[in-house]
C-alpha cells in the first residue's frame, strides 16, 4: 500500500517480509525519488494548443497531469496570448530548428503582447515544485547605448519581495537575424537556468526605469522549465526505519514459532 502526502511518496507498508520487503521499499524510494528528479514538464506559453485567447476568453489555466498552472493578472482578466511570434523560426528556441518552444505566439502578455510598466502576471502551480528555467522574449537592449540601456525582468517568488531575482536583456533592439532572408531582430530571446525549490507562485513584472530606448519597459514570458521536488531526506530515513522494523518483525516472528 503507497500512502501519499501531497504527491510525494512519504510510507510505504509492504505486505511481504524479511529482506525482501525492506529491498521493495528501498528500491521502490530511489525509482520514485529518481522519476521526480528527471520528470522535466515545459509550460509553453508559446503553444496556442496550451495557452490561447485574449482577456476573459484567454486560457487561465492549464493542467500538465501531475500539477495545474493557473495565471492572474494585474488589470484582471486581461491576458494576451494573440499576438503572433514576430521573431525568425529558425532562431534555435524555436521547435523548427528543434528548439523547446514552439514560437506560435509571442508568448504571455497583458492587454497587448507584453508585460508592461505598471501591470503583472502571476504563475500559481497547485503544488510545489522546483523551477529549473525561464524563457523571455523581447526583452531587448537599446540600438544607440546598449551597455546602459536595457530591459529589465522581474521576479518575485511565493508573493515575498524578499525573494526577488532580476533578468537582463542580452539582444540589441534592431539586431539582424542569424537567416540572411529575414530581417526580424532575433525575437529579444533570453533563457535563464535557475534553480529554485519549493516554489508555488512567481510574480512577473518590469523594472521600472529600465527601458530600451523604444516605448515602455515591458517584456513577454514565453515559457517556464520545472520538475517535482524529489523525495526529502526525511523520506529516505522514514523508508529505512520501516525496512528495519520489517525485519525485526521477521526475528521477533522467528523467536515466537
Amino acid at each position: 500500500q503507497i500512502v501519499r502526502s501531497g504527491d510525494e511518496v512519504v510510507t510505504i507498508i509492504a505486505k511481504t517480509s524479511g529482506f525482501r520487503a525492506f529491498a521493495a521499499v528501498v528500491a521502490l524510494g530511489a525509482f520514485v525519488s529518481a522519476g521526480s528528479a528527471s520528470a522535466t514538464t515545459l509550460i509553453d506559453f508559446t503553444d496556442r494548443n496550451q495557452w490561447d485567447g485574449q482577456g476573459a476568453g484567454a486560457t487561465y489555466s492549464f493542467d500538465y497531469g501531475w500539477f495545474t498552472a493557473a495565471i492572474s493578472t494585474n488589470p484582471p482578466q486581461s491576458l494576451n496570448f494573440s499576438q503572433n511570434f514576430d521573431g525568425p523560426e529558425s532562431s534555435s528556441y524555436c521547435q523548427a530548428s528543434s528548439g523547446p518552444l514552439a514560437c506560435q505566439s509571442d508568448g504571455l502578455g497583458v492587454i497587448n503582447d507584453e508585460i508592461s510598466e505598471g501591470q503583472s502576471v502571476t504563475v500559481t502551480f497547485s503544488r510545489a515544485l522546483r523551477v529549473t528555467g525561464l524563457h523571455f522574449f523581447d526583452l531587448f537592449r537599446s540600438a544607440s547605448n546598449p551597455e546602459i540601456n536595457f530591459e529589465r525582468a522581474v521576479v518575485h517568488l511565493n508573493g515575498d519581495p524578499n525573494h526577488e531575482y532580476t533578468f537582463d536583456a542580452v539582444e540589441v533592439l534592431g539586431a539582424a537575424s542569424p537567416n540572411p532572408e529575414d530581417e526580424n531582430t532575433l525575437g529579444g530571446h533570453l533563457f535563464a537556468s535557475v534553480n529554485w525549490g519549493g516554489v508555488t507562485s512567481m510574480t512577473f513584472f518590469p523594472r521600472e526605469g529600465f527601458n530600451d530606448d523604444s516605448g515602455v519597459p515591458d517584456f513577454a514570458l514565453a515559457g517556464l522549465q520545472v520538475v517535482p521536488i524529489p523525495l526529502p531526506a526525511a523520506g529516505w530515513v522514514l523508508l529505512t526505519a520501516l525496512g528495519g522494523l520489517v525485519l525485526a518483525s521477521r526475528r521477533r516472528n522467528k523467536v515466537d514459532a
